[in-house]
């Protein structure tokens, strides 16, 4: 029984240590229990009485701990023994990972370096196109059918490099769902033609 009560009779396995323990300071826990009724304390006699009796409670804890510590020593002690056995096993893993993670480091920031540079290239060239199109555009005579081709030739060379762009920064892991938009219009120049430029 483990309500600080005496073990009754006929207990399967017999009585529990922890009533075995606590037998002796039965009568010390039962009058604990009467004055633990709500009452204050309200005299200097029941002062010395409160104070007797806990000192019998101060025993019980004392008396309880100590056997409970003889009891799971032996448990702590093969608990310890058997986290031993694993832990060279583990340290022996750990090892491996800081080894691969090591071994292939050099290999993992070159490869990161290149991405880098390819994204890098392929934005340059993307901006370029983007900057020749929207020259093309703002020239373009829509009388003149060669330079309404050269300018949709231009916005299609600039399309291409920008989803380039956008393949390539996706191989290096660039933040998904961002992506480069390009509007285009033809413009004129506002320095021959009096309607002036339409912007995109």
């Amino acid at each position: 029984m483990n309500d600080m009560s005496p073990a009754g009779i006929g207990h399967n396995g017999g009585p529990d240590l922890i009533d075995e323990v606590l037998r002796e300071f039965d009568p010390a826990i039962q009058e604990a229990t009467n004055w633990l009724d709500g009452a204050k304390v309200e005299s200097l006699d029941q002062m010395n009485a409160v104070d007797a009796l806990a000192k019998q409670i101060r025993a019980a804890r004392s008396a309880v701990d100590k056997a409970r510590d003889e009891v799971t020593k032996p448990l702590h002690d093969a608990w310890k023994a058997e986290v031993a056995r694993w832990k060279p096993t583990q340290d022996d893993l750990d090892r491996m990972q800081k080894g691969l993670a090591k071994i292939v480091s050099d290999f993992k920031a070159a490869e990161k370096a290149k991405r880098e540079a390819a994204e890098a290239e392929a934005k340059r060239i993307s901006d370029e196109k983007a900057r020749a199109a929207r020259e093309a555009a703002l020239h373009v005579d829509e009388g003149d059918i060669e330079s309404v081709r050269a300018a949709d030739a231009a916005k299609r060379e600039a399309e291409i490099a920008a989803a380039q762009t956008r393949k390539v920064a996706a191989q290096a892991k660039a933040v998904k769902g961002l992506r480069t938009v390009t509007k285009w219009s033809y413009e004129t120049d506002p320095a021959t033609d009096p309607r002036g430029a339409r912007r995109p």
